[in-house]
């Protein structure tokens, strides 16, 4: 099993920047899992996973279209972001960055009924 990232486990699974495996034997899942240029680790909820991807990255598993991405924002190279209780907390990791990115700020994002 190779991977670039701490994994995460969700269920049966566990996901890597390198692919996925079923928790009890090991065998791999199929599941894709790409990103633009970027540093830090995978955050996840049940249904969401947010990473850096050049900007904020995530993938929805309701929806199979692969990596998104939440412009303008630029997160840090630890976790870029936190799901929890049913929101996306997303801390400025731009502060001490001479990049371009347009958006020097937090974010709560919350999924709209």
């Amino acid at each position: 099993m190779e991977h670039k990232t701490r994994p995460v486990i969700n269920d049966d699974l566990i996901h890597a920047e390198g692919g996925a495996w079923k928790l009890k034997t090991g065998e791999a899942a199929p599941w894709k899992f790409e990103r633009s240029y970027g540093c830090g680790q995978i955050a996840a909820s049940t249904h969401l996973m947010l990473f850096r991807s050049a900007t904020l990255g995530y993938l929805d598993s309701t929806r199979d279209v692969g990596t998104e991405n939440f412009g303008g924002i630029r997160p840090s190279c630890w976790f870029s972001a936190i799901p929890a209780g049913g929101m996306v907390l997303v801390p400025d990791g731009s502060s001490k960055c001479a990049c371009s990115y347009q958006t020097r700020a937090w974010l709560a994002l919350q999924q709209q009924e």
